[in-house]
């Protein structure tokens, strides 16, 4: 049996939870937790999808049908994230961001009709190989137009540990957090 500490007394209406929001609380959602002192980053990310169906009557067949026999199918996406930090400047900050992937296997049907729904790994180019791409090249750029700094997230698409509380950064975050 886990000793749990005691709860929290409500102290006013809570905010609902935001998906993908952590609070500061929560544990880290790493294997390996990431530096904020150096300058490069690298983390990766898998995606592995097994769908499998049994063997149905079926009057119709076709070339984008379902088939009748039992199935099961495979499917992966593997993504190596990198990153690197030229120069360090609080107020004029350049990141290289490169993202390498892999992808393979099948969905059932071949991910085509409502099989290709439930694969979203599929569903995007079913022709792709398991031989590794550059999915993403990106130079950040935060610019820098006060001198008044605020806490950031070093992530995947931003290494700078604190930034300017005004500035433009170019191209902007891409999961809509400021």
């Amino acid at each position: 049996m886990q000793n749990l500490p005691p709860a929290a007394p409500a102290t006013g209406p809570r905010k609902p939870p935001v998906e993908g929001e952590q609070n500061a609380s929560d544990p880290a959602l790493t294997m390996f937790p990431h530096s904020d002192t150096t300058r490069y980053w690298i983390s990766g990310q898998s995606n592995t999808i097994f769908q499998g169906k049994p063997g149905f009557h079926s009057q119709y067949q076709g070339s984008n049908s379902l088939d009748s026999a039992g199935e099961y199918k495979t499917s992966l996406v593997e993504t190596l994230y990198l990153g690197l930090q030229p120069h360090r400047n609080l107020r004029y900050n350049t990141d290289l961001l490169l993202d390498v992937e892999s992808a393979g296997g099948r969905g059932i049907g071949q991910a085509l009709g409502l099989a290709g729904f439930t694969n979203l790994d599929v569903v995007r180019n079913p022709n792709l190989g398991t031989a590794p791409y550059l999915s993403r090249g990106v130079i950040h750029q935060t610019i820098g137009l006060t001198r008044e700094m605020t806490e950031s997230d070093r992530d995947q698409f931003s290494l700078a540990t604190q930034v300017p509380v005004r500035r433009f950064e170019v191209p902007g975050r891409q999961d809509g957090r400021q």
